[in-house]
């Protein structure tokens, strides 16, 4: 195990902001990338349960009443105990207290926001179409206050990098390119340790 070597990237948003544009890029740069996202789905699929928006918010609701408010990245370190990468890319992260967890297995953590408008993140998922995704605006918001009610403000407001992912994809990825070598080490004060 690496430990107090790993750098982790830790990616957060709210549904449809562009996390998938920020992993996508670290993974073609040869980056290991996981979302906490899968950890809920897999789990749905295990159980043979359908992945829609309602069953989903329940199974990570009861992983955090079973494991607490870290509960979904509890169930990351093993992953990434057993991951030989240096640097490793979260996808995903909802909670101060995740952050927390995340610290006992790096010393070296960033944390990149992504925020876009609703109602872009509203057209996005539409046209994603992945299952769980919300189908009207109504369903958007609902998820929304289920992501904020975990903490996911507070993690967009002290995080590293913040992205407005506002206009094109290229946008997003000309920054990443820009940022990537201080995304990537940890010379800077971060929030995170204090935590």
């Amino acid at each position: 195990m690496l430990g107090d070597m790993r750098k982790l990237i830790l990616i957060t948003g709210m549904p449809g902001s562009g996390k998938s544009i920020v992993s996508s890029y670290f993974k073609s740069r040869g980056y290991t990338v996981y979302s906490m996202g899968d950890i809920v789905r897999n789990i749905a699929e295990e159980r043979g349960v359908e992945k829609t928006l309602e069953n989903l918010l329940s199974i990570a609701q009861e992983i955090r009443n079973k494991y607490g408010p870290s509960g979904v990245a509890k169930l990351m370190i093993p992953i990434l105990e057993k991951e030989k990468s240096e640097t490793v890319v979260i996808d995903g992260v909802r909670s101060i207290n995740e952050i927390g967890e995340f610290k006992k297995v790096s010393k070296c953590i960033n944390i990149i926001a992504v925020y876009s408008p609703p109602y872009m993140r509203f057209e996005r998922l539409l046209y994603r179409g992945r299952p769980g995704d919300p189908r009207s605006f109504e369903e958007l918001i609902e998820r929304d206050l289920k992501e904020l009610s975990f903490g996911i403000g507070n993690v967009i407001s002290l995080s590293d990098f913040m992205i407005i992912n506002d206009e094109s994809p290229s946008k997003v990825i000309d920054y990443l390119k820009s940022k990537e070598d201080e995304i990537c080490n940890c010379k800077k004060e971060s929030v995170w340790k204090y935590l």
